[in-house]
């Protein structure tokens, strides 16, 4: 969770305050405001940053936003920043790339917070941000945090309350649903047979939506890296989900319907799937990794709701809903699918 110690008031471009906050890690950092050069070490800021309006002061950015989220890199006008490395390639974050930019302030994600604070000094003020978070109270502290140290307190506020419009639409509908009220379902991360349990990312938000996680009546099912479930190809076939779902890159997967129908084809036909229900009727689809995996969860769990109980959304439309947050708030839309096949759609193979 992240605050702000003390009192910041309106910072103009020639004053400088000093201020100290507790980033989403737990830890203190002093800082001199306003911050003006802004290393991005992990993706996760491509939509806060512009949206509060601060875009421009990012001097170097994480070869992730080129690499996979062409589109915001272009939106937020960061296709000529020079890179400072991925976390998950072999040389991980160049630390000797950060300190060539000399930064007020480098935001990274919690989980990579120690590994940079062990080889920058205390005056680039390493900062963690977390905007990749099912919840939305523990988003909304880090977007306040975000909005108090670049001086961007309203905009922060209204935006906050612009998401909560969301989640209450899908929330109204769903939160009385009983357990045979839920149809059941399976989504899969990027790697095969691994999926999320309810209180975890991609899993808390499509359980949030009127739908019921397969691995609830699971037994010791071995869990992976970052709280994963790794299951055996026979559970799956067993259990029978009536949805199925698949976390994939966009712009590799989404480019096009041609991509996506060729995409979702390789999924199905997996050995034993033609027996699935999710398979017979027609329920399987593939998703935008950003849609549950970035600030705009909300509107990204419209998705599933609208494929979990169509009965309860029936004027809802969540790709144009999703076009109009993007528009207002960032004046762009994804050039990809969002979602293949449409919620509530399924195609004949």
């Amino acid at each position: 969770m992240g605050s702000l110690s003390g009192c910041v008031g309106e910072i103009t471009d020639d004053e400088e305050t000093d201020v100290t906050v507790t980033d989403t890690a737990g830890r203190t950092v002093s800082l001199s405001l306003p911050l003006d050069r802004v290393v991005l070490a992990r993706i996760g800021f491509e939509e806060i940053l512009p949206i509060l309006g601060v875009g421009d002061r990012v001097t170097a950015i994480s070869e992730g936003y080129p690499r996979y989220l062409p589109h915001h890199t272009e939106i937020a006008g960061w296709e000529d920043a020079p890179s400072v490395g991925f976390a998950f390639d072999e040389g991980g974050i160049n630390t000797e790339a950060i300190l060539n930019q000399d930064p007020d302030a480098v935001l990274v994600s919690p989980d990579f917070v120690d590994e940079l604070r062990e080889t920058l000094p205390d005056s680039n003020h390493v900062i963690a941000l977390d905007f990749d978070n099912p919840d939305l109270d523990e988003t909304a502290e880090n977007i306040e945090l975000a909005g108090e140290i670049f001086d961007r307190e309203q905009q922060a506020e209204s935006f906050i309350e612009n998401l909560r419009s969301y989640q209450d639409l899908i929330q109204a509908e769903t939160k009385g649903l009983s357990r045979e009220e839920k149809p059941t379902f399976y989504l899969e991360t990027f790697d095969e047979y691994v999926t999320f349990g309810t209180e975890n990312l991609d899993g808390k938000v499509a359980a949030n939506a009127g739908g019921y996680n397969l691995v609830e009546d699971a037994e010791s099912l071995p869990q992976v890296e970052f709280g994963e479930y790794e299951l055996n190809p026979e559970w799956l076939l067993e259990n029978d989900p009536e949805f199925i779902f698949r976390r994939v890159y966009a712009n590799e997967s989404l480019a096009d319907e041609e991509k996506a129908q060729r995409r979702l084809n390789e999924l199905i036909d997996r050995p034993g799937w033609e027996n699935l229900t999710a398979v017979q009727e027609g329920n399987v689809y593939l998703f935008h990794e950003r849609l549950a995996f970035s600030i705009a969860t909300p509107l990204g769990r419209a998705h599933f709701a609208k494929c979990f109980q169509p009965e309860l959304f029936t004027d809802l439309q969540p790709r144009e809903l999703f076009n109009e947050y993007l528009e207002e708030w960032l004046g762009s839309s994804y050039p990809e699918l969002l979602f293949y096949p449409r919620p509530g759609e399924t195609l004949e193979r």
